[in-house]
């Protein structure tokens, strides 16, 4: 195909007439269901309407439209052929005679596709054909055209049939296409009966595809060998590893001022910065029950309501509370962590009336200030005889707990609830039962600079340690040899973060050990492993040292003797630098049948794809002689126009 034919091109006018040029197989008459293979069996005439006047109507109808959307096609026909219809496609029919198809058929025929094509946003399934048909995501190109209207003839030739069950099948797997939905989606597009049509063509292009495309798939054994050859070799890695706590010392010998400290700490993140923070504070209000079978008053104003017996309600509290109420203190091997039931039956029945009083008058209160309403807690629980404990300065959950001797169970709701609201439930331990009020809460906040400055002082040292571990073994690096490493074509070279060019080192084995036992430190080898093993093929897989390799895998595209930049490990407590001592090939024989079966799948995969990209492109263009004639045509004398210097403004391109 010309190159002048591969430009850029609006898409042929949808509105033109179709009649199908091709063979039975692909006219586009349909079936006589106007409905499609989805839709209904009749045409109904609607109710109140004259049968005869609804067809003469309908043909009325038909007429017009013939007469406004298809003039080119009623003249073609009485006055044949008009300087508008020369050759527009030629190409090469499988027994290599030329074919030659006029302008307005080329059109009609693209119509035909874009019937297809052009509700592949609305059905996926249309552009998942599109996908495999070779086609631009996006506008159809003349050029795509001829090469559609190329493989439908070999389809055809080759004696693919797709018939009316098989579309009715596809149509059927799409999920969530009705039949009511399909008639109007392809009203658009002349009804059903013509997409199907259409859509039959398509089909049978892709089977064609398919077909020939299976027979290229073939396992290739020497790309099976290449591909082994290329993912599985083995790499090895010299190493220093220098823990970044060596380093301490010497970060706190640097310490700043107390100034540039607090700079430091007000430049690091909210989360980095919280870890200073003073925990939030309350205040609160408890009311106790260290004996809750004593608490009438309570009991006498919230009765149970429930109407269970005794027993009922002793087995609901027990089920209730047990796990914090009933631990045991010391539980032997064969004993449950919880005292039964049966064990704790009494106390559970002289307990569970106030415990469920106690419910009914959190509800209570909690709907009283749901509702505005101010809430006086420590005189209601005087009024009912409750002990109380105020906590009347704010303190942090621990000072609480500490302060007060209550137990965790006991605490713990006081972060959950909010200020001037009441706990949503009773909280239970083994020394009774309480209903917490909190008062205020005061947020976590950070205390003045000089309270945490050592605090401070000592996170900053052990940053400034991982630094100085980074520093000392970038000296190392920097004492080797620089090299520019070997570029791909067309390839540039590598740029850091401000867009300078990324300095390389290497050093053979000799030199990395020499230099580095000559600063003290001792030189590691992760041994052979294949690249492309998992992590759990290293039988040195929990070594420090082996991890940080496994989460530095782009290490194995260092050059042979390359010296990487140091890095910290995953912890941040040790910093390394590493010397990929090179890569060796991995014996062929040591391939698993598992990988062997899949590389086979691979070849064969490539060598189709090669099949269908080679029948839907440039391939099948040179194939069949494939050349849009007519559309050079058009271009030649619109560049002529232009050539010309028309004094009206050219549209830009």
């Amino acid at each position: 195909m010309s190159s002048k034919s591969r430009k850029k091109t609006p898409s042929p006018n949808l509105a033109t007439p179709v009649v199908s040029t091709g063979g039975e197989a692909t006219k586009d008459t349909g079936h006589d269901d106007e409905h499609g293979l989805l839709g209904e069996d009749v045409i109904h005439v609607p109710k109140g309407k004259n049968r005869v006047q609804y067809a003469v109507m309908v043909a009325l109808m038909v007429f017009l439209t013939i007469i406004f959307l298809v003039p080119g096609a009623i003249l073609n026909t009485f006055l044949g052929d008009g300087p508008g219809d020369q050759a527009y496609l030629v190409f090469l029919d499988p027994d290599g005679k030329p074919v030659e198809m006029k302008r307005t058929e080329f059109y009609e025929e693209a119509q035909s596709f874009d019937r297809v094509f052009g509700m592949d946003g609305m059905i996926p399934a249309f552009g998942v054909l599109r996908y495999f048909l070779g086609l631009p995501e996006r506008s159809i190109e003349h050029e795509d055209y001829a090469r559609l209207i190329v493989l439908d003839r070999l389809a055809r030739e080759a004696g693919i049939l797709i018939t009316d069950q098989e579309v009715a099948e596809f149509l059927g797997s799409i999920e969530g296409l009705s039949s009511d939905l399909w008639v109007q989606i392809t009203r658009r597009y002349d009804g059903p009966a013509k997409v199907e049509a259409s859509l039959k063509r398509v089909l049978g292009i892709r089977r064609y595809l398919d077909l020939v495309s299976k027979v290229a798939s073939v396992p290739d054994v020497g790309r099976i060998e290449e591909i082994w050859a290329e993912e599985h070799v083995e790499l090895a890695y010299d190493y220093v590893a220098l823990p970044t706590e060596d380093f301490l010392d010497a970060a706190k010998a640097e310490a700043p001022d107390d100034a540039t400290l607090e700079e430091w700490l007000e430049g690091r993140s909210d989360f980095e910065k919280s870890q200073f923070f003073v925990p939030a504070r309350y205040r609160a209000v408890i009311a106790m029950m260290s004996d809750p079978s004593t608490a009438t008053a309570l009991v006498e104003r919230y009765p149970d309501a429930s109407g269970d017996t005794p027993e009922a309600l002793a087995e609901k509290y027990y089920n209730e509370v047990f796990f914090t109420r009933f631990p045991r203190t010391d539980p032997g091997e064969d004993e449950t962590p919880f005292l039964p039931l049966d064990d704790v039956r009494d106390v559970c029945e002289a307990e569970a009336p106030a415990y469920f009083a106690a419910k009914a008058w959190i509800a209570d209160m909690r709907s009283r200030v749901d509702a505005g309403g101010e809430l006086d807690f420590s005189s209601e629980a005087a009024e009912l005889g409750l002990e109380l404990t105020s906590i009347d300065e704010p303190s942090t959950l621990d000072d609480i707990r500490e302060r007060e001797g209550l137990g965790a169970f006991v605490v713990g709701p006081i972060s959950q609830t909010p200020p001037k609201q009441v706990a949503p439930r009773p909280i239970l331990d083994a020394s009774g039962i309480y209903v917490v009020h909190v008062t205020e809460r005061v947020e976590p906040s950070l205390p003045p600079f000089a309270e945490i400055r050592d605090q401070v002082l000592e996170k900053w040292a052990e940053e400034r340690s991982k630094e100085l571990a980074l520093e000392r073994l970038a000296e190392l690096r920097d004492g080797f040899e620089a090299f520019a490493p070997e570029l791909e074509e067309g390839e540039e070279p590598a740029v850091d973060e401000d867009g300078n060019p990324i300095e390389h080192r290497r050093a053979d084995e000799a030199a990395f050990r020499a230099a580095a036992e000559a600063a003290g430190f001792e030189v590691g080898r992760r041994d052979w492993l294949d690249r492309s093993a998992p992590a759990t093929a290293d039988p040195n897989a929990s070594e420090p040292a082996h991890q940080f390799f496994v989460r530095h895998r782009e290490y194995a595209e260092l050059a042979e003797g390359e010296v990487a930049e140091p890095a910290l490990d995953s912890a941040r407590t040790t910093a390394y630098l590493a010397r990929k001592v090179g890569e060796q090939p991995i014996d062929v024989s040591k391939m698993t049948p598992g990988v062997y079966q899949n590389y086979k799948m691979r070849t064969a995969g490539e060598a189709s794809n090669q099949v269908r990209q080679y029948l839907t492109g440039e391939g099948l263009d040179q194939q069949y002689g494939i050349d849009l004639i007519g559309k050079v045509a058009e271009e030649d004398e619109f560049d002529e126009f232009d050539e010309t210097g028309s004094d009206e403004e050219q549209p830009a391109e």
